[in-house]
Formats: C-alpha cells, structure tokens, sequence
C-alpha cells in the first residue's frame, strides 16, 4: 500500500499512518469481514492493532505483502467464490512459478522498503540491518521487477480523508 501511494500519487506523501488509516476506513468498515476475523480469532482491522502487527512484523513485512500480492494475482478466482475456505488450504507454493513471482515480488518490495524515506524521517521505511533480506544471487542479472498496484477508487477516497496525527501538524 505504501509503494502505491509513492508511485501512483507521490505528491501526497506516502506512510505507514496514510496506509494503516486507508485499511482502517476500507476493510475495517466491512462489517462482514470484521466479524469473520472475529470468529477466527483473528484481530479486527483497527489502528491499534495494525500498528502492533507493524512493529511486531515490520522485520517481514514485505514477504506478507508478497504473499498476499501473489496469492490474490494467481488464485483471485477460488478467493472471490469463498476466501475462508480458500485460506484453510492456500495453494501458494505449490507451483514453481508462483514461487518464483512470489519471490520477485517480494524482492522488489524489499528494495522499496529499504531504499524509501517517508517525509521528514531519517530512516528508510525498513532499515537494511532489520530486514529478513532474500539474497541477490537467486535473481537472473537485469530482471525487471514490478510496479506497484494502482489505489482502488475506495483506497483513494479513503486517502483523500486521511489528516496526521496532531503531533506530526
């Protein structure tokens, strides 16, 4: 999410607040969605708790969002019939090629995550000393790796709503 805002609209300044509030005001006022979390003892889709699974999982966070990227693109089908059942059993990794595009997505969001400054931080997103890196060597030399999804109508509105915190005005 935060590799979209930057590419697709780098003029609003892209952050982990701006992604964590586009989640909140999209899939955490799916009511549906909010209660089969709940029944899966899962956490529902909250600021507080998307902010604890960041610095809990920020070290990874760009192999879930290779994970999810690649499992949404290679098996949208079987998710949009019946995502509970589908997440029972996902079929990722099973093939190599999924596991290959599983792999150079999450390559490339590890390069952005490493390489990108949200606005006024001295840091990158994820420093490269706290990242779970994949090596290099298992990338063909020149490979392309690919750009970041478009926001959805619902995101960019929900974008348009965000206001920082009163400590960052």
């Amino acid at each position: 999410m935060i590799g979209s805002i930057d590419q697709h609209h780098r003029e609003v300044g892209a952050s982990v607040n701006k992604a964590i509030h586009i989640l909140c005001q999209t899939e955490g006022n799916d009511k549906q969605r909010m209660l089969a979390f709940q029944q899966s003892g899962f956490p529902g889709v909250y600021e507080s708790s998307l902010k604890k699974a960041w610095a809990r999982f920020k070290p990874v966070a760009h192999l879930c969002a290779a994970y999810v990227t690649t499992e949404t693109y290679c098996y949208e089908q079987q998710l949009s019939r019946d995502f509970w059942e589908y997440w029972k059993e996902p079929p990722a990794f099973y093939h190599d090629e999924i596991f290959r595009a599983f792999c150079l997505v999450a390559k490339s969001v590890e390069r952005f995550a490493t390489s990108f400054f949200p606005r006024g931080q001295r840091q990158p997103l994820i420093p490269k000393e706290e990242i779970f890196a994949l090596p290099d060597e298992i990338f063909e030399p020149g490979i392309t790796l690919p750009p970041c999804r478009a926001l959805t109508e619902d995101e960019l509105a929900a974008l348009k709503t965000y206001r920082a915190p009163k400590s960052f005005v």
